[in-house]
């Protein structure tokens, strides 16, 4: 997490220098209790904004941390209903997470794989688009150029900073 949250920090710094009337805001990528927590319900992780106070700023792109023995994206089509159930469980706390902040992004983060999470309509639907899991192991090269759990997780954050398409109304 501290090499994620630095590249993000670079990167804001980055293109807050070079445009300065950019619609992104610099986010900080911290523990699901660094902003606001409606209701007092956190989710483990998420990204914030770091120039507003603690007790006011939003969960841009709320995420869940799960043991790989009890989710993975292989769940989605096991054979047992029960198994079934139990991915669509973990999914179905990160959109309450994502309602909760009125957002657009989430994700799952295992201690095997990452799972990127857009909410495709607005409050009160539940249709969600997850990315392909994002294994601990993957990496690249630059002739063979590869998206790792770091990346996504920076990804993930230039796509919540995004002012005009992070929120959902």
């Amino acid at each position: 997490m501290p090499r994620a949250a630095r590249a993000l920090r670079y990167g804001f710094k980055s293109l807050n220098t070079n445009n300065p009337s950019s619609a992104l805001k610099a986010l900080i990528l911290d523990g699901g209790t660094a902003g606001s927590t409606p209701d007092h319900f956190a989710p483990d992780l998420g990204f914030f904004d770091d120039s507003l106070p603690c007790e006011t700023r939003s969960n841009r792109a709320p995420g869940v941390c799960q043991l790989s023995s009890r989710w993975s994206f292989a769940l989605q089509n096991h054979s047992s209903p029960a198994k079934r159930r139990e991915f669509k469980q973990l999914l179905s706390m990160v959109n309450w997470y994502m309602r909760q902040h009125h957002t657009r992004y989430g994700f799952i983060l295992t201690d095997r794989e990452f799972v990127a999470i857009r909410r495709l309509d607005g409050p009160g639907k539940g249709n969600l688009e997850l990315s392909e899991p994002v294994s601990w192991e993957a990496s690249g090269t630059v002739s063979d150029p590869r998206l790792t759990i770091l990346l996504g997780l920076w990804y993930l954050g230039m796509l919540a900073a995004d002012e005009d398409s992070s929120f959902l109304e």
